[in-house]
């Protein structure tokens, strides 16, 4: 598990280096659905209370987790406290789960306690109870509004895949309300996010700062304006750029340049990302907005051979990932 501290240890045999190593094992197996790994790690007679409440023996839970639907799992702010008892431990803490179940994705916070035992020399679990908690990001959406729900649930989608650092630098095209920049900045991310200053749609130039201030990220977002078609940013500036619901509303004899800009910023081994709103979407947006322009493929204006590509089926969005090919 990461991030542990350890409080009130009752041993010091080298029983928390083991318990370490064994709780890792269980994070590996339970992200990956690995059968085998689960049925070693986990007792005979575990019980799992499930955030539902259901609880669940040890068949229950490996058939669960062993899933061919479910998709790997992630976590984030994890945090978790270790106390060892010569033959047993209790492992306490919080996290942040994602991942997706039939083809759905899934976010949900939650505390856990973890009953370890060794009765045999070996550390295997006997009983897992999770409690459901509001995360930063339920906390947000219920500040900024649904559109930013939509935004965070497809934006985990694109982020699982690319798997980047933390702190990484990236740039958000296409302010707008900043629901995307400000995501970004919850994640962890160095954000710059722009749009230009000629942009008079009903979608350009909102109060983003404000919403920002709001989700608490003000201070790690940067604004500059630029034209898409030639930004200011030097070659290999960022570890990814996004485009969430803009590609649309660029022209279309502007499309290429746009994509052309933006692989040129991004580094040598980052990716370029947009979403456009699947047929679902677009009929919400046009009951709000008639003349909302249909989505668009970014594929259609990349002649590019080294580029590779990606599609992902979002909730809301189509999700397009480009990068280059390996030497």
């Amino acid at each position: 598990m990461s991030g542990t501290t350890d409080h009130d240890d009752r041993t010091d045999d080298g029983s928390r280096d083991a318990l370490r190593a064994a709780g890792a094992a269980y994070g590996d197996a339970y992200q990956a659905g690995n059968r085998d790994l689960l049925e070693r790690v986990l007792a005979d007679d575990y019980v799992f209370i499930a955030l539902d409440g259901k609880a669940l023996t040890k068949a229950e839970a490996i058939t669960r987790w062993t899933d061919p639907s479910r998709g790997a799992a992630t976590f984030a702010d994890t945090e978790s406290h270790i106390r060892v008892y010569d033959r047993c431990a209790v492992v306490t803490g919080r996290q942040t789960e994602s991942g997706s179940a039939g083809r759905k994705a899934y976010t949900v916070a939650y505390r856990f306690t973890v009953v370890w035992a060794r009765p045999k020399g070996r550390w295997q679990v006997v009983s897992e109870h999770l409690s459901a908690v509001e995360s930063p990001r339920d906390t947000n959406a219920d500040i900024l509004g649904p559109r930013f729900a939509i935004v965070s649930k497809d934006g985990a989608l694109a982020l699982r895949e690319l798997g980047l650092p933390a702190g990484a630098a990236v740039l958000d095209v296409g302010t707008g309300s900043g629901n995307f920049a400000i995501y970004l900045a919850l994640e962890g991310y160095r954000v710059v996010t722009g749009e230009p200053h000629t942009d008079t749609s009903r979608y350009a130039n909102q109060d983003w700062a404000a919403r920002a201030d709001q989700a608490g990220v003000r201070d790690r977002i940067r604004f500059e304006s630029f034209d898409a078609s030639r930004m200011p940013f030097a070659a290999g500036s960022f570890d990814a750029v996004f485009f969430f619901g803009v590609l649309h509303h660029v022209t279309e004899r502007a499309r290429s340049d746009v994509l052309r800009e933006a692989l040129r910023v991004v580094k040598a081994d980052g990716s370029v990302v947009f979403f456009e709103p699947r047929q679902e979407m677009l009929e919400k947006l046009w009951v709000d907005d008639p003349d909302h322009p249909p989505a668009a493929n970014p594929s259609d204006y990349i002649s590019d051979r080294t580029v590779r590509q990606r599609r992902i089926e979002g909730l809301y969005m189509d999700i397009f990932i480009y990068s280059r090919s390996a030497a």
